[in-house]
């Protein structure tokens, strides 16, 4: 792709890339969230990605943002859930799929939130404190969010040019999305009427505090590697069995060949296992 990935614009050191204006980060957010509104529910049946995050996202040559690499993708009716071992990268999993090794449409939306507090702040899933402990991005966020502190999220790397309104909206987007009870999550169509302020009361008020649950009283995510150990019914971490090279472009670019294309990926996996 002839802008590569979004991984390699927040994260990478490649040379002749400059870091991406908030325009272009905004429209990036909007692109992925359209995207994820179609795949769960604009087409027959429900296809489920499985491993979003920035590296599967790739931006053209007008930095619009396509979704690739389905070789992890289910598809799946719109009430069904996916059960299996594991999909998937850490720091971008929904703390119920460790649980469980479920995947749905809500768990896709989590890792929708982790890429746009990613796309606002420019850190990674995990950031290092200044008291030098590594804590998920989604408890970092909510926790200078809860603080008044919105500012210190936003990435440095912008030099304060930004629109303020969007930046706390896409962050409270990411937040709700990320939000570690899944039936606490909003519906993407719902975020993103948030996003695009079509409707200002789609969301609720968010908590200050960083709401626990089961899987985050030591940390929104532990270590996966401790999770597996733990666990009698997973013993390793999937890997891709099928390395799809088909890109998926969002809305804007013929969705219906994009999900054809998706299907396509899916079954070469399924005849694969």
């Amino acid at each position: 792709m002839e802008n590569d990935s979004l991984d390699s614009h927040l994260f990478g050191q490649e040379p002749g890339h400059q870091p991406l204006t908030w325009e272009i980060r905004f429209r990036i957010a909007n692109d992925l969230g359209s995207g994820l509104l179609y795949l769960h529910g604009g087409c027959t049946e429900c296809v489920l990605h499985r491993d979003i995050k920035p590296a599967n996202v790739l931006l053209d040559s007008r930095f619009r943002a396509k979704l690739s690499d389905f070789g992890l993708a289910r598809v799946v009716g719109h009430d069904d859930r996916s059960q299996s071992l594991i999909y998937g990268s850490e720091g971008y999993l929904a703390p119920e799929v460790l649980e469980t090794g479920k995947s749905t449409k809500s768990s896709n939306d989590f890792s929708f939130g982790v890429v746009a507090l990613q796309i606002v702040s420019g850190k990674s899933a995990y950031v290092i404190n200044n008291s030098a402990q590594r804590r998920h991005i989604v408890e970092w966020a909510w926790g200078l969010y809860g603080e008044g502190h919105v500012e210190a999220v936003v990435d440095p790397k912008l030099n304060g040019v930004f629109v303020e309104e969007q930046v706390c909206r896409l962050l409270e987007v990411g937040l709700h999305c990320a939000h570690p009870d899944p039936s606490r999550r909003p519906r993407m169509k719902d975020a993103m009427d948030a996003l695009n302020f079509r409707d200002p009361l789609a969301l609720a008020p968010l908590p200050l505090q960083y709401p626990t649950n089961r899987s985050s009283q030591a940390g929104l995510l532990p270590s996966l590697s401790r999770i597996l150990e733990e666990s009698p019914t997973v013993s390793s971490l999937q890997q891709p069995v099928l390395s799809s090279s088909g890109v998926v472009p969002l809305p804007h670019d013929q969705p219906v060949a994009s999900i054809a294309r998706a299907r396509a990926a899916v079954s070469r996996l399924h005849r694969t296992v």
